[in-house]
C-alpha cells in the first residue's frame, strides 16, 4: 500500500501561533516536515537563522525572485516572504507531507501550485485575546499591534476558503487537532493506492 505526499497549509493571524504550532506537528509526526519561509525582516531576539526562518537581504531575495526559486512570495507589513522550492519538491518527490505556515495570499498562491493542497486556518479564541498575546511579546508599539489586528479581522474574513477551522484556546489542544487533521488526510480513498496489496 502506498500514498501520496501532500502539502498543508496552516494560517492564522499574527501573534495567534502558527509557527509554534506548526514545528510542535512536524516534529511530532513521522514522514511531515517544516517548511521554513524566507524573509526579508529582521530577526527577532532569540531567533536563529533556519529556524524560524531564513533571513535574507532584499537584493537576495529579489535575485532568487528571478532565479524561480520561490513557489510563492510576497510583501507582508513591508517585508518581503517567500516559500522556497527546492526543500517542498524534494520532500514531496521522497513521499514526505510537508507543513507550512502561511497567510491568506500565500495560501492562495500554494493552491494554485499544489491542487491537493490542505489549508487549515486557525484563529485566537477572540481579537481581545489575539491582542493582548501581541502586546505580552513586547516587539510591536501600539500602532503596529492597532494594524495587525485590522489585518487579522480581515484574514479572518477568509476563513471559509479554509478546509478546516480549529481555535487556538490551548496549544496542546491546537497541535492535537492539527495532528488529527493530517492523520485523516493521510486516509484519503484519494491518496492511497492499494496497487500491490495483497491479502495474507
Amino acid at each position: 500500500m502506498t500514498r501520496s505526499a501532500f502539502p498543508i497549509v496552516l494560517s492564522a493571524p499574527s501573534g495567534t501561533g502558527k509557527t509554534t504550532i506548526c514545528r510542535r506537528v512536524a516534529g511530532s509526526l513521522d514522514a511531515l516536515r517544516y517548511s521554513v519561509s524566507a524573509t526579508t525582516r529582521p530577526a527577532r531576539a532569540g531567533e536563529r537563522d533556519g529556524e524560524a526562518y531564513r533571513f535574507l537581504d532584499v537584493a537576495t531575495f529579489k535575485r532568487m525572485v528571478e532565479q524561480d526559486r520561490f513557489i510563492e512570495w510576497a510583501m507582508v507589513y513591508g517585508q518581503h516572504y517567500g516559500t522556497l522550492r527546492e526543500p517542498v519538491e524534494q520532500w514531496l518527490a521522497e513521499g514526505k507531507d510537508v507543513i507550512l505556515d502561511l497567510d491568506v495570499q500565500g495560501a492562495r498562491a500554494m493552491q494554485a501550485a499544489y491542487p491537493d493542497l490542505v489549508l487549515v486556518f486557525v484563529y485566537p479564541p477572540s481579537l481581545a485575546v489575539l491582542r493582548e498575546r501581541l502586546a505580552s511579546r513586547g516587539t510591536d508599539d501600539p500602532a503596529e499591534i492597532g494594524r495587525r489586528i485590522a489585518l487579522a479581522r480581515e484574514e479572518m474574513e477568509n476563513a471559509q476558503f479554509y478546509s478546516y477551522l480549529v481555535v487556538n484556546e490551548t496549544l496542546s489542544k491546537t497541535v492535537d487537532q492539527v495532528r488529527s487533521i493530517v492523520f485523516a488526510e493521510r486516509a484519503r480513498a484519494d491518496r492511497v493506492s492499494l496497487i500491490g496489496w495483497e491479502e495474507t
